[in-house]
């Protein structure tokens, strides 16, 4: 009995860390910065005890959005390579792609640009290995990101409407979002050439993810 009790408790603590990382993650979505920072490190705190590793990663990913929305670029940037250096070692390719794509987020708002294009694209790479539609379409919006703000409109907008194909196919929040930066991105544009595009072979969500041709859509020329 004394040993069933022991798991028992052992259980419900890690179910405890779990809810208290959920529930900091909605919060930070919903611009509780700091009701969610408490609550992802209390979810961290139990993690660490059990050494989940794969949930910490997961928190540190979560502690950095909050950061990077709070304009805390540097404190996101560090809990994210953080998080990465832990997906290596516990060789978990998705989540991985969770720290790659976060750090070129990250690195994109610190004005590093060639640094987060490189990050976007080691995250996609991985995700099309894993046929992983939602974090190929995160990763190809992340690159169009960097190339927009390279003035590369016409590139940026090819790659948002792959993306935007996926995120809606998929019925996630981010359709919506993106629907809009696209549609402004559009109104921007010079011309019908920068909203064009072939949506054909390599698109995020066919019958056949081809992850090397996915990545070289992002691939900027030498």
């Amino acid at each position: 009995m004394s040993g069933n009790s022991h798991t028992d408790e052992h259980d419900l603590r890690l179910i405890e860390g779990y809810a208290l990382g959920a529930l900091g993650s909605a919060y930070g979505r919903l611009g509780r910065e700091g009701e969610a920072i408490e609550l992802i490190e209390r979810c961290l705190e139990i993690c660490g005890e059990f050494n989940d590793e794969a949930s910490q990663v997961s928190s540190h990913v979560d502690l950095a959005r909050v950061h990077l929305r709070q304009g805390r670029c540097s404190e996101a940037l560090a809990r994210l390579e953080l998080a990465l250096s832990i997906a290596e070692r516990v060789g978990q390719p998705f989540l991985q792609v969770l720290s790659l794509n976060g750090m070129g987020d990250t690195l994109r708002a610190l004005g590093r640009p060639s640094e987060a294009f490189a990050r976007h694209r080691a995250a996609l790479a991985i995700a099309c290995r894993l046929h992983d539609r939602y974090h190929s379409a995160r990763a190809l919006d992340g690159i169009a990101s960097v190339l927009d703000l390279e003035g590369e409109r016409t590139r940026a907008t090819r790659l948002w409407r792959r993306a935007l194909s996926s995120y809606t196919e998929l019925g996630v929040p981010e359709a919506l979002e993106l629907e809009q930066r696209l549609a402004m991105a559009v109104a921007l544009s010079d011309g019908p050439a920068a909203i064009g595009g072939d949506a054909g072979a390599g698109t995020v969500g066919g019958d056949q993810i081809d992850g090397e041709a996915l990545v070289r859509l992002g691939r900027r020329p030498a």
